[in-house]
């Protein structure tokens, strides 16, 4: 056994799954270690006098949250983001939004909405509320550590400048957002 093969064979399943889904990351001879490693496990997963068990697509070994959860969760925060802004609208009868007192709420709203759009995925544990509350989190691709505050702005800021445009890129194999692919990031799903 190789010093290469030695070091793959101590990784953990998730880590050779994920080098698995990312092999273009790899030098060549790595590759060739990495997928021998991972259909290894995928062998000794077989049960006796069961056959092998059903394939699984590279998003479902790899936990990833689905695509419409995903995006319920984008809606949530979009809600979770403007709610300051329906509340005082709600509670003001006639709020007048020409004086300077309205152009400072409404300004105060603005910021707080983008600030929260762009950096709620780093909040605790890589989940906005949304995706706290739709079980799921963002978490560094390889590392699978959560989601840091600068990760979240570098993920969100393609979303808000690019709209639905950034979205084409999860109909991927591994479903994720252009945003993903700049940060580094994964969505996974909390309840797996």
């Amino acid at each position: 056994m190789t010093e290469l093969e030695t070091i793959w064979r101590n990784k953990t399943d998730e880590q050779v799954i994920v080098a698995a889904s990312n092999l273009q990351d790899y030098h060549p001879p790595a590759q060739a270690v990495i997928r021998a490693e991972f259909a290894r496990r995928k062998g000794e997963t077989q049960t006796l006098g069961r056959g092998s068990p059903p394939q699984m697509s590279v998003a479902e070994e790899l936990g990833l949250a689905s695509r419409g959860r995903r995006l319920l969760g984008q809606i949530l925060d979009a809600i979770i983001a403007m709610m300051p802004a329906f509340v005082f609208i709600a509670a003001v009868e006639n709020p007048d939004m020409e004086s300077i007192e309205g152009n400072l709420w409404f300004s105060i709203f603005v910021v707080y909405m983008l600030l929260y759009l762009l950096l709620s995925d780093g909040l605790p544990g890589g989940q906005s509320l949304g995706k706290k509350v739709l079980h799921m989190r963002v978490v560094d691709r390889k590392t699978r550590k959560p989601c840091s505050v600068w990760k979240s702005l570098i993920r969100n800021i393609s979303l808000i400048f690019l709209g639905m445009f950034d979205w084409i890129f999860i109909f991927g194999h591994l479903q994720r957002r252009l945003g993903d692919i700049l940060a580094g990031t994964i969505v996974v799903d909390t309840r797996k």
